[in-house]
């Protein structure tokens, strides 16, 4: 009995520019997770054999990568007459990463890797774990990369995720570890309080939901234990009771807590006239 193979083809394929391969290497994960294959043209001409491939696979859509100089108007009018046409690109390669990267599904790996010339490393690291990659400068992360890490510490699984650092330079390897781990590391916040009052004061102190109180002395300070908190803005309030008047003051300021660093604030509570 003879056998017959059914040969199926992708109803989408995304086409980006060969010359330089950031966009091609950026879409592999969002390519292999839908399993759509990516073709390779020339930015201001489409060569024949990724025609040929195209007109052969006769896809629904065609997905091109990067801007009008990474893939022109003409190539992409040429498209248009086989399929229809959707063009993902951002400002720069690492905006236009960062895009893919939020299309990808089902990873529990990031590959970051540095966007001027990325390696067949990544390439490799990305293939094997079908990790989005994302694009980092020689000396800077760039503000849409540290985005997407600071918001995908997890993976759509709700599990940690983790990370492939791929000639990425040392300075940066532990701001980028930062942005995953920050929300898990605490930092503190110390207050010190000065009555500058002519009474003996109860002065309470509160940071986000924690409160500590202590009496001071007129004139005198108190630094009060240190409050640990997780990362973010928190306003800091103080009350006290007017032993006169018999009536509670506030006093209200607030503080940035950065992950492992120490905060102090000082503030004073004024003498209460009469």
């Amino acid at each position: 009995m003879e056998k017959y193979i059914r040969l199926t083809y992708p109803n989408t394929v995304v086409v980006a520019r060969g010359d330089l391969p950031v966009d091609a290497i950026a879409a592999i994960a969002y390519a292999r997770s839908n399993r759509i294959p990516v073709l390779l043209t020339k930015p201001g001409e489409l060569p024949e054999a990724t025609l040929s491939a195209i007109e052969k696979f006769s896809p629904r859509r065609i997905i091109i990568l990067g801007g009008k100089k990474a893939v022109s108007e003409s190539v992409e009018e040429q498209l248009a007459k086989i399929a229809e046409v959707e063009r993902i690109a951002g400002e720069t390669r690492y905006d236009t990463a960062v895009k893919l990267a939020e299309l990808a599904r089902n990873y529990d790996t990031i590959v970051v890797t540095g966007g001027e010339a990325p390696g067949s490393d990544a390439v490799f690291l990305a293939t094997a774990y079908r990790a989005p990659v994302v694009y980092v400068k020689d000396d800077e992360i760039p503000e849409v990369t540290a985005d997407f890490l600071a918001s995908h510490r997890v993976t759509p699984k709700f599990r940690p995720v983790k990370l492939l650092l791929v000639g990425v330079n040392a300075s940066l390897k532990e701001q980028i570890l930062g942005l995953i781990l920050s929300p898990h590391l605490s930092g503190e916040v110390a207050v010190t309080v000065i009555n500058e009052d002519d009474d003996r004061l109860y002065v309470e102190v509160i940071v986000g939901s924690m409160s500590r109180g202590e009496f001071i002395s007129p004139g005198s300070s108190y630094t009060y234990k240190p409050f640990k908190l997780k990362p973010g803005e928190y306003k800091v309030k103080l009350r006290w009771l007017d032993p006169d008047k018999l009536e509670f003051n506030y006093l209200q300021s607030s503080v940035s807590v950065s992950p492992t660093e120490r905060t102090e604030v000082t503030l004073k509570v004024p003498r209460i006239t009469q």
